[in-house]
């Protein structure tokens, strides 16, 4: 038989080029879709990591801020002569931190937005705890030892908040692939014997 009547290959066929045409642009517009989506995906994880990196820096910066003074409430005694000028400089320090984090939490991107506000509540925490100890001072004998010990739960409690906020922050430090920093509680972090790190999160 002659090859005369044989219909050529669908590839040859004009319908069947331009089908191949056809395909190849998908394939062409999809790589393309698919290379920006993973650019535009590669961009928001550097974002939300570099809000991270940004924010616990900012916690460092806090509890360098604020760690003297919790340090020296936890030990607070009655006797103290200095109690009333050390709970001054206490109100003051944890006071200007709640001043700060205000407007730190209201700027915060999502992804740190609720370590920050567990951290928050630990700094009015420690405000509450100075307030109580403002007490001690002109406080009735048989009264005293009952509101240093209502203060030093105030900073334990303080203690949990910040302990709870810094797990937060490093569990969203995991998620987007960066180590988790041990940062200690407050009333620990200075430069004194017998310091605990907060347990890391992630």
């Amino acid at each position: 038989m002659s090859g005369a009547g044989r219909k050529p290959p669908w590839y040859q066929t004009a319908g069947g080029r331009a089908a191949a045409g056809i395909a190849i642009g998908v394939l062409l517009i999809a790589g393309l879709v698919w290379f920006k989506t993973s650019r535009d995906d590669q961009k928001a994880l550097e974002r939300r990591q570099e809000s991270l990196e940004s924010a616990t820096g900012d916690v460092q910066a806090l509890l360098q801020q604020i760690s003297p003074s919790a340090a020296r409430m936890i030990t607070a005694q009655p006797d103290n002569k200095d109690l009333a000028k050390d709970v001054g400089i206490w109100t003051k320090t944890f006071t200007d931190a709640q001043t700060e984090m205000t407007g730190t939490i209201s700027e915060a991107p999502p992804e740190v937005d609720l370590a920050n506000r567990m951290l928050f509540q630990a700094v009015l925490q420690y405000v509450a705890a100075a307030e109580t100890y403002k007490l001690i001072p002109d406080a009735p004998e048989n009264l005293q030892d009952e509101l240093l010990e209502r203060a030093g739960a105030q900073v334990t409690a303080a203690d949990g908040s910040w302990a709870s906020g810094v797990e937060i922050l490093n569990s969203e430090r995991s998620d987007v692939g960066l180590d988790p920093v041990p940062i200690r509680n407050p009333t620990t972090a200075s430069d004194q014997p017998g310091g605990t790190t907060v347990p890391l999160g992630g």
